[in-house]
């Protein structure tokens, strides 16, 4: 039963292994974690109560599940220096595990000990905690690499990825066209500093890109000739690669929860991609 079970992890920049491999006779049980949420409230002197401000998604601890069997102390003391030495790193820690394939968490270590349950046991059951510190789970793959759900292994069930819905978020010559985001939450680059990345060619005298679902909008005052490549990157633009903040109107894109609405004004042709990780609550 427990060969069904898989956890795959990437450290920092090294390649993502298979987590039973670090150590012989090492199993994953399962990953457990619960979203984390808190309110803010102002008091005011002499008034009953308190008033609401702001919400928001707190950090939150991961808990990773193993066996370990071992024939001897000897033995449990190689396997836990190994466990110890692979878990114990200052880098980021991205993992992703059978029951959501393509959702990772990026985390951080925290101490933990491996112990037998009891005298004279074969085997220890113990878990090891990781922080999360932006408290979300997140795509494997960004928007653009996830472009037909028949045909793609970057996404899964529980994604919010309509199966009878085909994803695009590449539009050539489109004045009007839609993005759909499946997140459990709404993208803001500018308050929240989620990952939102919009690529730009264009031909015209200018450029403005308008979400009508919300209303955010992004403007670029100077003319495209069809080969330079714009990019904003969250609240920051650039041109070819050399900012050009200065030539819009300092304005930023964000996308709500589901199907949002475009409005291309002011080329006359244009090629843009939108690029951004899914983001879930657990």
């Amino acid at each position: 039963m427990l060969n069904d079970y898989w956890l795959k992890v990437k450290i920092g920049n090294q390649d993502e292994i298979d987590i039973n491999t670090i150590t012989p006779d090492l199993h994953f049980v399962e990953l457990d974690t619960t979203p984390a949420f808190s309110n803010t409230y102002q008091n005011m002197a002499g008034v009953n109560g308190s008033i609401y401000t702001t919400s928001q998604f707190d950090k939150t601890t991961i808990n990773l599940k193993f066996l370990v069997r071992f024939k001897d102390w000897k033995d449990l003391d190689l396997a836990k220096h190994d466990i110890y030495r692979f878990f114990m790193t200052k880098e980021v820690i991205r993992i992703r595990c059978n029951t959501a394939p393509n959702k990772v968490y990026y985390s951080r270590a925290m101490p933990f000990s491996i112990a037998p349950s009891k005298v004279g046991s074969a085997g220890a059951v113990f878990t090891v905690p990781l922080d999360n510190p932006s408290g979300l789970a997140y795509s494997i793959a960004p928007s653009d690499e996830i472009v037909n759900v028949n045909e793609n292994d970057n996404w899964s069930y529980g994604m919010n990825i309509p199966s009878d819905k085909q994803l695009k978020y590449h539009f050539t010559n489109s004045n009007k066209f839609t993005v759909y985001n499946p997140s459990d939450i709404d993208i803001n680059p500018y308050l929240q500093n989620d990952k939102l990345s919009i690529s730009v060619k264009f031909t015209g005298n200018n450029i403005t890109i308008k979400n009508t679902t919300n209303g955010s909008t992004w403007s670029y005052n100077k003319s495209g000739n069809g080969s330079d490549t714009l990019l904003i990157n969250g609240v920051t633009s650039s041109l070819n690669g050399t900012p050009c903040s200065k030539d819009t109107n300092f304005g930023h894109i964000k996308l709500d929860k589901g199907d949002n609405n475009f409005e291309i004004t002011g080329a006359n042709t244009s090629d843009i991609v939108f690029s951004f990780p899914f983001v879930y609550i657990a």
